[in-house]
């Protein structure tokens, strides 16, 4: 190609498609609000500067980042212009001045973050700071999962997503931030969790079934007998922080089924230790069916006393001899270690029984020997 025809080919190329051709974006023009983002270039005494893509470099007060980790050259930065001319392009973190309220409607609009601080709470919400700019949080959406104690939040600088502006009011949001962060997580939680895994969550309610615990994005069921090893065991409450145990992941249904009960403290190891075929001990009644009565020997270690086992009389209803809640003494029939199943009675034949067998000398116990023939003979003199 000829100089002429190169010519004429640059003057039939736009200004994108030139800027393009000589490995270059075009120069972004920004103005005071506009929300932007982009790479340390370098940092000296109480400026970092960063690449923005625009004529010249942007430029950060280090003062702004006081109190938490520093920038480093390499890492990405976000904020907002606060001025724009020919001294150059001065950077803020937070809203504020003449393009604040075009920038929040801008973040409206396309779902940007912006940053604020948590400054007060009401029974209905919070008061965010967003820079010069007072904005309301509903309690709803300060956070994806529940917390105990929504004082909390208070204090924070954290981002939001802001999800109506009318006149001049601003609503925000920041669960819908942890929401967008939660999609992600979840994906590595599917790809990594399986039976027998140990996880910390959050509980995010409690039904009488059981209650739904939140692990890393994912939210799985602990039913209501999972909750402790006894009968009895306290339901969790309501944004606390727990360790549970997987039991099964079905990754077609997308469910988990998860347990708060603690494998170390697990009650049937203590049958053939502290509780023994044969003994009377104390137990508690947990509750009455129609075939006999189940007891707690301890937290989580419970037995049957049959109907039959209730009294040495005829006994027509459970309820007629005891009481959910009553102490009574109970015999250990029998252990099926297989099953894991405690046979108990209250029959004082049964107590009176098993205290005439420990008793009786034991019918296994090794016999006196006779000796040998040597030992039989010994000091017999043949003459």
């Amino acid at each position: 190609m000829d100089g002429a025809s190169l010519l004429a080919e640059l003057e039939n190329l736009s200004t994108d498609d030139l800027a393009s051709l000589l490995g270059r974006g075009t120069p972004r023009q920004l103005g005071p609000g506009d929300r932007i983002e982009g790479v340390v270039v370098r940092i000296s005494s109480g400026s970092i500067f960063v690449d923005v893509g625009a004529k010249s470099e942007a430029v950060f007060d280090a003062a702004e980042f006081e109190g938490q980790t520093a920038p480093r050259v390499g890492d990405t930065l976000s904020g907002f212009v606060a001025t724009a001319g020919q001294r150059g392009i001065q950077l803020t973190r937070h809203l504020g001045g003449e393009g604040a309220w075009d920038a929040l409607e801008q973040a409206a609009a396309d779902g940007t973050q912006v940053e604020g601080r948590v400054e007060s709470r009401n029974p209905g919400g919070f008061a965010i700071k967003l820079g010069s700019i007072r904005a309301f949080c509903p309690v709803s959406h300060i956070s994806r999962l529940p917390a105990e104690d929504l004082d909390v939040w208070l204090g924070r600088t954290m981002p939001f997503q802001v999800i109506e502006i009318r006149d001049r009011d601003v609503v925000v949001s920041h669960r819908k931030v942890e929401e967008a962060a939660a999609e992600s997580e979840a994906a590595t939680t599917w790809a990594g969790l399986a039976e027998g895994d140990t996880r910390s969550g959050v509980v995010t309610g409690v039904r009488d079934f059981g209650a739904f615990v939140d692990v890393g994005g994912v939210r799985g069921l602990v039913p209501r007998r999972e909750f402790g090893w006894g009968f009895d065991a306290p339901a969790p409450k309501t944004g606390a922080r727990v360790d549970v145990r997987v039991l099964s992941v079905d990754r077609d249904t997308r469910r988990v089924t998860l347990s708060l009960r603690d494998p170390g403290a697990r009650p049937w190891s203590r049958v053939g230790v502290d509780f023994l075929e044969g003994g009377t001990y104390a137990a508690k009644v947990s509750r009455l069916t129609d075939f006999g009565a189940f007891v707690a020997l301890a937290p989580g270690l419970e037995g049957l006393v049959h109907i039959s086992r209730l009294s040495s009389e005829h006994v027509a209803r459970p309820g007629d001899v005891v009481t959910a809640g009553q102490t009574v003494d109970v015999t250990i029939v029998t252990i099926d270690h297989d099953r894991e199943r405690l046979q108990l009675s209250m029959r004082p034949d049964d107590v009176e029984a098993a205290a005439a067998t420990r008793t009786q000398p034991a019918t296994n116990a090794p016999k006196q020997s006779l000796g040998t023939l040597g030992d039989l003979f010994a000091g017999i003199k043949v003459k």
